[in-house]
């Protein structure tokens, strides 16, 4: 097998799974209906179109990764959760050197604890962050995720397996599922969505990237250049498909984060703004006005 190929076997109850990769500095622990896989893929990187009878999670913790969905490719960042349902094909590249914390679990283990309804309509992709309200969920979700992984890395490295870590396991996994099953349904899933245009796609994404590196500075030409497209085909669709600039979406979403800050913390008002990606206090202030029709202090004091 070739360094750059990637495989699952399954026994016929889906719950032994066998890793075959050969590609760097991977770990992988299992249990009875989950396994959890922490590794490093390399530039270039490649897993085949397959599908499996599992329910894969993968939270990119550094790199760029390419995942194709059916007839849909999205581009993984740091920071980035992706949740791969059960039966759909898929594949991935790496298109630099990655760090990835996957977490596969039984398709039949969790329909014996979460509804099927549920199941099917679960979503759980950031590039759905299309809101303040859901860059906070992803927060929470991704919290929640890493703190369960950090404990199933934990057990299965430990020599001694006691009955308060396997509640401990537990009440991490159920945390998990309950922040996953609250916030992350959906009766129309933008993941298995093939009808979707590749217009509405992409600007799905660019606004996901916005919202997740609101706080960095940000350019048109940049993001233009991530999504292997030109800045006047993303100034384009934005305005027919939107009805705004790609400005406008920006400013929308460093000023939500503004206000939050804004009544929500005691931050210096210089602060939140250098925070929210304004390198200029002055734009940021003539931002806010414009929009607000007051200051930042003034709008402080009114919702004080």
């Amino acid at each position: 097998m070739s360094e750059s190929s990637f495989s699952y076997k399954y026994d016929q109850r889906y719950e032994d799974v066998t890793l075959l990769d050969h590609s760097r500095n991977k770990k992988v622990n299992s249990r009875q209906n989950m396994v959890l896989i922490t590794h490093s893929p390399l530039k270039g990187f490649k897993v085949e179109s397959h599908f499996h009878d599992w329910y894969e999670f993968t939270y990119v913790k550094s790199g760029l990764q390419r995942i194709t969905l059916g007839t849909n490719s999205y581009l993984l960042s740091s920071g980035d959760f992706l949740l791969i349902p059960s039966g759909i094909l898929h594949d991935s590249e790496a298109l630099e050197k990655c760090e990835k914390v996957t977490l596969l679990i039984s398709r039949l283990y969790l329909q014996s604890i979460v509804p099927q309804n549920i199941l099917n309509n679960l979503e759980c992709n950031t590039i759905s962050i299309q809101s303040t309200e859901s860059y906070y969920q992803y927060l929470d979700l991704i919290s929640v995720y890493l703190e369960f992984t950090d404990i199933f890395d934990y057990d299965c490295d430990s020599d001694k397996y006691e009955i308060n870590d396997l509640m401990l396991f537990n009440s991490a996994f159920y945390k998990f599922l309950s922040v996953l099953t609250k916030n992350f349904i959906s009766k129309d899933p933008v993941l298995i969505n093939s009808d979707m245009r590749d217009s509405d796609l992409l600007i799905s994404q660019i606004i996901s990237y916005i919202h997740k590196n609101y706080d960095k500075n940000i350019k048109l030409l940049d993001v233009a250049d991530m999504f292997y497209c030109s800045p006047q085909y993303i100034s384009k669709i934005f305005k027919k498909n939107k009805g705004v600039t790609f400005l406008d979406v920006l400013n929308d979403v460093r000023m939500n984060h503004a206000v939050y800050e804004l009544i929500n913390t005691n931050k210096m008002i210089s602060e939140i703004c250098f925070e929210c990606g304004y390198g200029n206090f002055k734009s940021f202030i003539n931002v806010f006005k414009k929009r607000y029709g007051m200051t930042p202090k003034e709008f402080r004091q009114n919702n004080s």
